[in-house]
C-alpha cells in the first residue's frame, strides 16, 4: 500500500525537566510510528491526529506498549481530593517505566489554527495544560504515604496536552514554519521552559475529506510534570 505520508519528528525537553520526564522519550518517539501506522494503513483517508483527548490518550498507551518492558492502563479508577474531600473518579492514563517508576497522566486537546498570532496559541496551549494539571493534582492529593509504601514506587504525575494543528490552503513550507514559531513560544519563559517537553510529529499536511480546503500538518504533545 502506498504511504499517505512520511511522518517526521522533531523531540525537545526543558533544561528543567527532570530525568524522569526525559525516561519518556522512547515512548515519544513509538508515537511517530503509531500514527503513521493508522493514517497509511486507514482506507478512508481517516487521519490520526485530527481527533479528540479520548483517541489520542489511547494512541499515546499504544505507543508505551510498543516499547519493550513498559506497560499502560487507560480510564482506571482513582480516587481525586476535591476540596476537603476524596471522591471516586477516572485518571486518563497510567504509563510504568520502570519496575519503581510511575505516570498517572491528564490529558486535554486543543486545535489551533497556525495562522493565529503563536503567542496567543502558546498561551491556549498552557490554559490547556494548566487545566490538566490540575486534575493530575486531584489525583495525587489523594494518595496517601502509606499507600506510596505499599506500591513501593514513586509515581510521577503529569499534564498533557495534545494539539492539533490546522491550516487553510497553506503555502509551500508555511506549516511548518509556523508550528516552529509556536514551539519557540512554549519554550521561552521568564527565566525558565514553559513546558517539560514538546514533541511534534509532522508530514505531508493532509486535507480535510469533508472540508478540502483545511489541512492538518501534524500534532503537537506538550507535557508538564507536577512538582508541587
Amino acid at each position: 500500500m502506498k504511504e499517505r505520508t512520511k511522518l517526521l519528528q522533531k523531540p525537545w525537553f526543558s533544561p528543567d525537566a527532570t530525568r524522569e520526564i526525559r525516561a519518556l522519550d522512547p515512548v515519544l518517539r513509538e508515537v511517530r510510528t503509531v500514527h503513521k501506522s493508522y493514517i497509511n494503513n486507514e482506507p478512508n483517508e481517516e487521519i490520526s491526529y485530527w481527533h479528540g483527548e479520548r483517541p489520542h490518550t489511547g494512541l499515546l498507551a499504544a505507543a508505551v506498549w510498543r516499547c519493550r518492558g513498559l506497560t499502560a492502563l487507560e480510564e482506571y479508577a482513582t480516587r481525586r481530593r476535591v476540596g476537603p474531600k476524596k471522591v471516586t473518579g477516572r485518571c486518563d492514563l497510567y504509563i510504568r517505566v520502570a519496575r519503581d517508576l510511575t505516570f498517572e497522566c491528564e490529558a486535554k486537546h486543543l486545535s489551533v489554527n497556525l495562522r493565529t498570532r503563536a503567542r496567543e496559541s502558546a498561551d491556549d496551549v498552557l490554559r490547556c495544560l494548566k487545566q490538566a494539571m490540575k486534575q493530575a493534582k486531584q489525583v495525587k492529593g489523594a494518595k496517601s504515604r502509606k499507600e506510596a509504601a505499599v506500591l513501593n514506587r514513586t509515581d510521577h504525575y503529569l499534564g498533557i496536552c495534545f494539539v492539533t494543528s490546522t491550516i487553510k490552503q497553506p503555502k509551500s513550507g508555511e506549516p511548518e514554519a509556523k508550528t516552529l514559531e509556536l514551539i519557540n513560544e512554549l519554550k521561552q519563559g521568564d527565566g525558565r521552559s514553559r513546558c517539560d517537553g514538546l514533541f511534534w510529529i509532522h508530514g505531508k499536511p493532509l486535507p480535510d475529506s469533508e472540508r478540502p480546503a483545511w489541512f492538518y500538518p501534524g500534532l503537537l504533545i506538550a507535557i508538564q510534570e507536577l512538582r508541587e
